[in-house]
């Protein structure tokens, strides 16, 4: 009996032994192998050639708008186009307004305008007449003029190249009532400075 016990003792410790050689990673056998094995795959890299993106910045000239002063204070960026929204604040009885957008044309092109919604908040049709920056939007036909807040027009501009700062701002402004009597004629119009890097 004491020899089958220690002959099964003895069988299991060498079954034992095995599945411990077995499950060692490398072996002396495993060393001199020549085989040739498929390379591990390349760990991801970052690529480096990929191309960082230019954003717009803008610092308004100022920040908060007086009554009866007209400026950019907002604007919205998508890639290299640039969307500026030119307000107004505390306008009364503005029928039109007419401007020079001002700006180095070798940085930056303009697009087109679209209207706002002050002139149009009571449902009034608009007419926008514009020839590259120099711009004019009034209401249209009988309608009278609008008094109040918003957004007068909204000017899209396109980056030529990456700057670090450029002056944006009006020349040769005017606002009319619907006689065309000029208006806001001691009214400040406020621009700001552009960036795109």
């Amino acid at each position: 009996m004491k020899k089958v016990i220690t002959g099964l003792l003895l069988t299991l410790l060498i079954f034992t032994n095995c599945r411990r050689k077995s499950s060692n990673s490398i072996t002396a056998s495993d060393q001199n192998d020549t085989t040739e094995r498929p390379p591990a795959p390349p760990e991801s890299v970052q690529d480096s050639t990929s191309q960082t993106v230019s954003k717009f910045t803008f610092m308004p000239q100022k920040q908060n708008l007086e009554a009866g002063n007209i400026g950019i204070v907002y604007k919205e960026d998508n890639a290299n186009i640039l969307s500026v929204y030119v307000n107004i604040c505390g306008g009364n009885n503005v029928f039109g307004v007419t401007f020079d957008l001002d700006y180095d044309s070798s940085k930056i092109i303009f697009k087109k305008v679209a209207e706002g919604g002050f002139l149009n908040k009571d449902g009034a049709q608009t007419n926008i007449l514009f020839n590259g920056p120099n711009i004019g939007i009034s209401r249209a036909g009988q309608a009278g003029a609008v008094s109040g807040d918003g957004v007068i027009c909204i000017i899209e501009l396109e980056a030529k190249k990456t700057f670090d700062s450029l002056a944006i701002g009006f020349t040769k402004q005017t606002a009319t009532n619907s006689q065309g009597i000029k208006i806001l004629s001691d009214a400040n119009w406020f621009g700001g400075v552009l960036g795109y890097k």
